[in-house]
């Protein structure tokens, strides 16, 4: 096997947890030759929801903290009339119907999501409380409060309306849930709301539907309740999803790799009023570092294999 440390995109098929899919993907790697010391992924997906999953292998695990994906899109459809403890289609609690909204009403609730929004997030999340799954929690019936957060909502479209279904298409801020804007938009229109289709089409500047097409594909199957499930792997070249320019450093390859203290010369000096951090390109490999303003390097993350 060619790739021992990547990141990758990955698309996630509905009702199976990101970990279980997770741990598919990492079953199938091993089965075409490949040592995994440490798989994981950036973004927990609902159980019901499908789309893109980011996924890092060994070393590459280490880069999460540093992928450009603030914001994130996607697609979603709210069912009104719909009691849900965990506000999708998981746990219903009663359906009743509801008076069908004028279409300005339904605008007018979607507009109303645009900004930084407060809200709670759902029970029924991987938000820890004591160390402890919020949602194991809720399974448990155990009695516990999340604590507020802060998301930011970039873009709110209206796809379709058809009632008691909204489709509409949102971007929003890492972190936020969909579940949540579900949610307001009940309130907003003052009837019960919870979602029944969600998939994540993009996460910053990284899209699989854009990209699943590359030749950098890694082609594998598993099965899944009885049945044969074929999966893409997408290679995502880091260069393209870390937040940071990339600075050319090969002349200092080998202090680098040996993790010596480095003073660049004049001719990188770090101009700016305050340390910057790139992705130092080493030849061999690569490094996230920052530059201070004394031209000295700090290692972030040192010697990252060119995959």
């Amino acid at each position: 096997m060619q790739y021992p440390q990547f990141l990758a995109l990955a698309y996630k098929i509905p009702y199976i947890s990101s970990f279980n899919f997770l741990q598919k993907i990492k079953v199938a790697l091993q089965k075409e030759g490949l040592t995994i010391d440490k798989i994981g992924f950036s973004g927990t997906l609902d159980p019901f929801a499908r789309g893109q999953l980011l996924i890092a292998v060994n070393r590459y695990t280490k880069l999460f903290p540093h992928i450009n994906k603030d914001y994130k899109t996607y697609l979603a459809t709210v069912f009104l009339g719909c009691q849900s403890a965990s506000l999708d289609t998981e746990n219903i609690l009663a359906i009743k119907e509801v008076k069908t909204r004028d279409l300005q009403q339904i605008k007018s609730a979607l507009h109303a999501l645009k900004g930084r929004m407060n809200f709670t997030p759902p029970k029924f999340s991987a938000k820890h409380i004591n160390g402890v799954r919020a949602y194991q929690l809720a399974r448990a019936n155990k009695d516990f409060c999340l604590p507020q957060c802060v998301m930011d909502i970039k873009e709110c479209q209206l796809l379709t309306y058809n009632h008691p279904f909204i489709s509409f298409k949102i971007t929003m801020s890492e972190g936020g849930f969909v579940r949540s804007i579900a949610e307001r938009i009940g309130q907003f229109l003052e009837c019960n709301a919870s979602l029944c289709y969600l998939e994540r089409l993009s996460e910053g500047n990284l899209a699989y539907h854009k990209c699943v097409d590359s030749d950098k594909i890694i082609p594998l199957q598993f099965d899944y309740n009885g049945m044969r499930q074929k999966l893409k792997l997408v290679l995502i070249d880091i260069q393209n999803a870390l937040k940071y320019d990339t600075i050319n450093l090969i002349d200092y390859a080998k202090e680098a790799w040996e993790g010596k203290k480095i003073y660049l010369d004049n001719t990188h000096a770090n101009t700016s009023t305050s340390n910057k951090i790139y992705l130092a390109d080493f030849g061999k490999h690569y490094g996230i570092i920052e530059i201070t303003t004394q031209r000295e390097i700090k290692y972030i993350v040192n010697r990252i294999d060119k995959c």
